[in-house]
């Protein structure tokens, strides 16, 4: 069947279907989903299917518990063959069906949202642990705690080709850091997106992490709301010792209180990433003394790359954003600077207006909440003509 004759009879069944996404080579045709037809089509067809179920849908479909619409969802994915993306979004699903071990050219599974917690984490264990071709796996928003890791762990150990795997929001905690961070040691090696974000595992969770990670490519790393304080970051510098050069290009620090000692230590860190073009401090307690830190680092070009700073929520106050336009010229790529929330008043404002105007990269720039008055907001207006966006 040629490209042509598949969309013509695609746009002749639209009307019988009812919710999913056939891929077509490199576009995506949104059409309905469920019915017999469906199934049909794609036996007919050698293209991959995603199955992709929403709140909305589920709320929608008219009979029955819960429970029942779950193992309708089941049942139909154990009808389909050739799935090699599944997406089950904020369904309340908690355990799985063992009918779906079908699924074994599954490339994507998004469950995000869906509160499965321990016991849901235990079922997905049993249900994917032939999923060896799996790239891509997020359970953000699901309760997972750390026997919920544990579980999760023991099935990624069989995907040696995950690429991107989102935990984010959940409760690992520690131990349940401890144990992700084993097989990711031992068997994701490939693994390039990592997102830990908001799992309460503190400096604790770092360190078990971080002796993995000399072995690892991540180049996108999230570690935000988990509480590491600066001694998780003193941490991280001392297992860098074992791997001068990371891949890294995203780091996301946001709230973990790190405060003066932590920036020390983070300087250091950003020295051995010389890729890094996202970087987010929001949230530190980071003082003017702290910006002083990182002002000197990126004076000294050691963050070349760097496209996107968030340093909002912090005390950085008038002399810390006077130091850091001190650097500013040198970041010949920074696009995006987010200074919300520091206090920087009038005093700051000037400062920075008088780099912004050598600063050409600079297309972003936000500076809300920092009491700046009409002096010094008619400075940055006359050097607002090179920025796309102003935010104050």
């Amino acid at each position: 069947m040629n490209n042509e004759s598949f969309l013509f009879k695609i746009m002749h069944i639209l009307p019988l279907l009812d919710s999913c996404k056939i891929f077509l080579k490199n576009e995506i045709i949104k059409i309905r989903m469920t019915s017999k037809k469906m199934k049909e089509i794609v036996d007919k067809t050698k293209f991959p299917t995603i199955i992709s179920v929403n709140k909305k849908w589920f709320r929608s479909y008219e009979n029955g518990t819960d429970a029942e619409k779950q193992n309708h969802i089941f049942n139909y994915i154990q009808s389909l063959t050739n799935i090699s993306n599944i997406i089950l979004s904020n369904c309340q699903i908690v355990r799985f069906n063992t009918n779906i071990l079908c699924c074994q050219d599954l490339v994507s599974l998004d469950l995000r949202r869906n509160k499965i917690g321990d016991i849901g984490a235990h079922s997905l264990e049993q249900v994917f642990s032939q999923c060896k071709k799996l790239v891509y796996l997020n359970l953000s928003k699901n309760l997972i705690g750390a026997d919920g890791a544990e579980s999760i762990a023991k099935m990624i150990r069989r995907c040696p080709s995950l690429l991107y795997l989102d935990i984010n929001s959940n409760q690992i905690g520690s131990n349940g850091m401890q144990s992700l961070s084993r097989v990711l040691k031992q068997q994701c090696k490939s693994l390039i997106h990592l997102n830990l974000s908001n799992n309460q595992f503190g400096s604790s969770g770092i360190k078990s992490l971080f002796e993995a990670f000399y072995v690892l490519t991540i180049e996108h790393l999230d570690l935000s709301f988990n509480q590491i304080g600066s001694s998780g970051i003193e941490i991280i510098e001392r297992y860098l010792n074992m791997n001068q050069t990371l891949s890294l290009k995203y780091l996301n620090l946001s709230n973990n209180q790190i405060g003066l000692y932590g920036i020390q230590s983070l300087t250091k860190v950003l020295k051995c990433c010389p890729f890094i073009d996202h970087l987010d401090l929001s949230s530190n307690e980071i003082n003017s003394d702290g910006l002083e830190k990182l002002s000197l680092l990126l004076g000294q070009h050691q963050c070349k790359n760097l496209e996107y700073l968030n340093i909002s929520d912090n005390q950085i106050g008038s002399v810390g954003i006077e130091r850091l336009s001190e650097s500013l010229a040198q970041c010949l790529v920074l696009a995006h600077l987010n200074i919300n929330n520091n206090q920087i008043g009038d005093t700051g404002a000037i400062s920075l207006a008088k780099v912004l105007g050598h600063c050409k990269s600079i297309v972003c720039l936000k500076l809300r909440k920092n009491q700046i008055g009409s002096d010094g907001l008619e400075k940055i207006k006359k050097v607002y003509r090179g920025l796309k966006i102003l935010k104050i």
